[in-house]
């Protein structure tokens, strides 16, 4: 541990010293030249800039379109209950009920056609 600090400390040491002696050689100023100078490519008038192709246009995304499902139907089988049919169809016993106007206190008639709400058919 005390190895990678020091390792770590001398690394920074010698960055800084380096920095700082290449900061240094830049300050060295020149004697002023005859020879005419261009401003930076920023300044330069537009006409000497190369030109640049537009970004192309991204594509607007396609709407989903609605989808309306109708109720799946369902027939009563031997051995059907209310709970059997709503829990293979993700729905509660109630909502089953309700939805096709039947009490949850009268047995299932074999060979009845239950509508199975379309948000949780499967």
């Amino acid at each position: 541990m005390k190895n990678n600090r020091m390792n770590v400390l001398s690394a920074a040491v010698v960055s800084a010293i380096a920095i700082g002696t290449l900061g240094f050689a830049g300050c060295k100023s020149k004697p002023p030249s005859n020879e005419p100078t261009l401003p930076p490519p920023a300044m330069q008038p537009a006409a000497s800039q190369p030109a640049v192709a537009p970004a192309p246009a991204i594509a607007p995304t396609p709407a989903i379109p609605e989808f309306k499902a109708e109720p799946v139907k369902y027939t009563v089988v031997k051995g059907d209950s209310f709970s059997k049919i709503a829990k293979n169809h993700g729905v509660g016993m109630k909502e089953l009920a309700a939805y096709n106007n039947m009490s949850l206190e009268k047995p299932l008639q074999i060979g009845k056609v239950l509508n199975i709400p379309a948000k949780a058919a499967k």
